[in-house]
Parts: structure tokens; sequence; C-alpha cells
């Protein structure tokens, strides 16, 4: 009996995670980030990381709080394939002064233009 009641219990979880999946539209939209390295000098910021993105293009943004500190920027890919992307910007002054780390966002848009796959990196601006 414990067997059976198992086995109802493991499918009709199974039945739940299919259907749901099933409701997600497969946009076909990927990007994958690796060997991301921060540095920082004063007041600016430079990232270098490897993306492989399904779309030739994916974008970023640099956020502190509930604030945007730059506004959506787009970089342009060659390929699909990994490639090496750098990312360097000036922070605000007042950027420096307040409790939480900015933040880069990378991310991909799908066809709607809708944010796929954010990733997050914050920036350690060394608070003493």
């Amino acid at each position: 009996m414990k067997k059976l009641l198992v086995v109802l219990l493991v499918s009709v979880l199974l039945a739940g995670c299919n259907s749901e999946q099933a409701n997600q539209p497969d946009n076909g939209v990927s990007l994958e980030i690796r060997n991301v390295d921060v540095l920082v000098d004063n007041d600016r910021t430079a990232l270098t990381a490897e993306v492989k993105a399904s779309a030739k293009k994916i974008f970023y943004r640099i956020e502190q709080g509930e604030s945007d500190l730059l506004k959506e920027q787009q970089i342009d890919l060659e390929s699909a394939e990994w490639a090496k992307i750098e990312i360097e910007e000036k922070l605000p002054d007042e950027s420096l002064d307040k409790e939480d780390p900015p933040i880069i966002v990378i991310y991909g848009k799908d066809n709607n233009g809708q944010t796929v796959n954010p990733n997050y990196i914050p920036i350690d601006i060394g608070m003493e």
C-alpha cells in the first residue's frame, strides 16, 4: 500500500511539472555567461566575460537599489558561439557612497522585447 501511495504521489508531482512547462512559451532565446571578471579602479568599472547567446545581441544596464545608474546598452555579437565581451563604464560619484552595491545586469530579449535570462553581477566598490 505504501509503495502504491508513493508511486501515485510521484506521478502527480511529475504531471504537475510537465503541465507547467507545457504552458510556458518556448521562445528559443538563451544566454550563458562564464569566466566573469570585474575590476574596479576608483569610479571606473571593467567587466570581461565570455557569453554565448542564441541571438546575436545581448543587453546590459547598471542598477543600484531601485535606481538605474546606466540605462540599457546593447552589445552586438558576431556569432551565437562563445564570444568575449568587455564592458567599461564610469560609475556616478554618488553611487560610491550608498549602502547597496551597483549591479551589472546582463540579459537577452525575446521576440516581444521581454528580458530573458538576466544575470546579476555585483560591483565591489570597496566601501570602507
